[in-house]
């Protein structure tokens, strides 16, 4: 047999040595018919299938470092073995789903497919295996899966770097109701030295920080995407709006169907890529209430967010265009709020994650490392909150003179502490979520608006007796309005007790391209791609609104909001030039006082643990 499309000398570079069956040889070197090619491939292959069970089931960290090898190896050789046997048979482990694809393509395809799965899911363990995979990656791309030249990147006409920042030493504005406290600007940046002595215990942001990264006006362009990365790609995503949502899943996609999602009617590079828009249009769908479709077996309808992943370990060409900042090999002790921290345990002590999607979330939590995060395309809506926020105790016998609170019993706002002992003392104010693998994560959606507190803990025990009292008198409650009514009650507790401990030191803030966020461990963080949907300025439009009503008097306040607006009147008429000028500013909030739902937004972060 000849192998026409794989030369043996090839093969014998890439540790495979095939001959036809009717070829003679004067060395010693065994030689496997085709037969005995295809036996030992699917020998391996189910070795490997068998590996990959437990990997699927399991943790990367809670499978032992022998299964994830045996598991690489594995997809190692049978995609070598692939090169050599061709594609006349294929076993289908690895269908790909992208559209317009021959046959042949196809089995390469999954070839490649194979092969990232054996980075994504086991970590690619063992001397020089991850070189070995991208070897031979690049060698099948590049032999039988080329990039068509209309989709070849090509630098001109790119977005010109943002220019450097203007912004000094400082604070951009808050832009959530529940951080209603800004997040320091640092700028110039400062020395590794200043960063270790004076900055290293508390958040800041560095405006354009990373400007000048080729990553920056790169990264927008999903045709430049698709070439760093070659054909036949494969990335794991999570499904769903939020992880801590029941309907969240996770699963491997194509890398080019996730780019096809992601950019759809975004930008006019994307004709290139020949997807027509049926994701914004079934976008635009699940805004108005409709179901959506699937294309492939893929819901275009739900959030798909590739998060926390080491995209730039696995498209190398990725990992050129972006700076590391020199303030991750600063080695800094561990903060005294978060005393169990300790550097990444690899060799290089940090962690590359890429975070890249559209109108994603990511739930308040906190992580046992030092962040560097920084903003590369679209903008970004944080959220900070400390690591430990403790609870007003008042003073006692032990009282310290540092104490922040006076002889009389109330803290340095004058409030008074020395009433009855508050029950949610004990409580963690950001509660933590007890499905959450770790308990990292938050409870409270930080993004929603704050909702009203209509009763105080007292109230609500009060209440809650005259319910048991009322059932005793035999009058009984329909059970789904009683667990309904409890969960609005414990929902109140939530949210007062964030108010109470965590508002007054939450801070917020918007990301542009080229700012570095620096988190220390321990803090709590959450991001939103975009602008946020319920932001600070609601609250300020409506505080502004209701008192330039209640300075008018009952009578101004009639008609209420909504039945003007079925009259098709305007909200606000006449009044001062301050006031119009008041409304002008609002004019992106709309008659319910909410900002308009923003367009979702393409976002692309990169975070260096350290």
């Amino acid at each position: 047999m000849a192998l026409s499309h794989y030369s043996p000398e090839t093969a014998k570079d890439l540790g495979v040595h095939a001959e036809a069956p009717t070829q003679s040889t004067s060395t010693s070197t065994p030689t496997l018919t085709l037969k005995e090619l295809k036996e030992a491939q699917a020998a391996v292959y189910d070795q490997g299938m068998a590996a990959e069970s437990s990997l699927r089931h399991f943790a990367q960290r809670h499978v032992p470092l022998s299964s994830r090898r045996m598991y690489t190896d594995a997809c190692l050789i049978v995609s070598l073995l692939d090169i050599v046997i061709g594609p006349e048979t294929s076993r289908g482990d690895r269908e790909t789903t992208v559209p317009e694809l021959t046959p042949d393509e196809r089995f390469w395809g999954a070839s490649v497919a194979r092969l990232d799965y054996a980075i994504v899911i086991a970590g690619a363990p063992g001397e020089s295996r991850l070189d070995q995979i991208l070897d031979t990656i690049s060698f099948i791309q590049d032999t039988f899966l080329p990039v068509p030249a209309s989709l070849r990147w090509k630098p001109e006409g790119m977005t010109p770097a943002p220019p450097t920042p203007t912004e000094s030493n400082g604070h951009r504005p808050p832009v959530l109701q529940t951080a209603p406290h800004s997040i320091p600007i640092l700028h110039p940046p400062p020395s590794l030295a200043s960063f270790l002595l004076r900055h290293i215990h508390t958040p800041f942001i560095l405006p354009a920080y990373a400007a000048s990264a080729p990553a920056i006006t790169r990264w927008a362009n999903p045709v430049y995407l698709l070439g760093a990365a070659g054909r036949g790609r494969i990335v794991p995503v999570e499904i769903g709006a939020d992880y801590t949502l029941p309907d969240w899943l996770q699963a491997m996609i194509p890398w080019e169907n996730f780019l096809r999602v992601t950019f759809a009617g975004s930008t006019s590079t994307w004709e290139a890529l020949g997807a027509d828009d049926t994701a914004s249009k079934q976008r635009a769908a699940r805004k108005t209430g409709g179901n959506g479709d699937k294309d492939g077996g893929l819901d275009l309808t739900r959030v798909q967010y590739l998060a926390q992943h080491s995209l730039l370990t696995q498209f190398p060409r990725l990992r050129m265009d972006f700076e590391v900042p020199d303030y991750v090999y600063a080695a800094p002790p561990a903060p005294p709020n978060f005393l169990e921290y300790s550097p990444p345990g690899n060799d290089e002590g940090i962690v590359i994650n890429a975070w890249f999607g559209r109108g994603t979330t990511s739930p308040a939590h906190f992580d046992p490392y030092f962040n560097m995060y920084t903003q590369v395309v679209g903008t970004k809506t944080a959220f900070l909150a400390p690591p430990t926020v403790p609870p007003p105790r008042p003073p006692g016998p032990e009282s310290d003179s540092d104490s922040d609170y006076s002889d009389d019993g109330s803290d340095k706002s004058g409030t008074h502490h020395n009433a009855d002992p508050d029950p949610n003392l004990d409580l963690d104010p950001m509660f933590p979520n007890p499905l959450s693998m770790d308990t990292n994560t938050s409870l409270l959606d930080v993004f929603a608006p704050l909702p009203p507190l209509s009763v105080s803990d007292s109230q609500s025990n009060l209440i809650l007796s005259a319910e048991k009292e009322h059932d005793a008198g035999g009058v009984q409650q329909p059970e789904e309005d009683k667990e309904t009514e409890d969960k609005e009650r414990e929902e109140q507790r939530r949210w007062r007790v964030y108010r109470d401990r965590v508002m007054p030191h939450a801070m917020s803030g918007t990301l542009q391209p080229g700012d570095v966020l620096y988190i220390p461990p321990g803090w709590w963080h959450a991001m939103k791609s975009g602008a946020p949907p319920h932001s600070l300025a609601q609250t300020q439009a409506q505080t502004q609104t209701q008192t330039r009503a209640q300075s008018r008097g009952p009578a101004s306040a009639s008609p209420t909001r909504d039945s003007k607006l079925a009259s098709g009147e305007d909200e606000v008429r006449g009044g001062d030039q301050e006031e119009q000028m008041s409304e002008a500013e609002d004019r992106d909030v709309n008659v319910d006082g909410l900002r308009a739902e923003p367009e979702d937004g393409i976002s692309f972060s990169v975070s260096v643990w350290f």
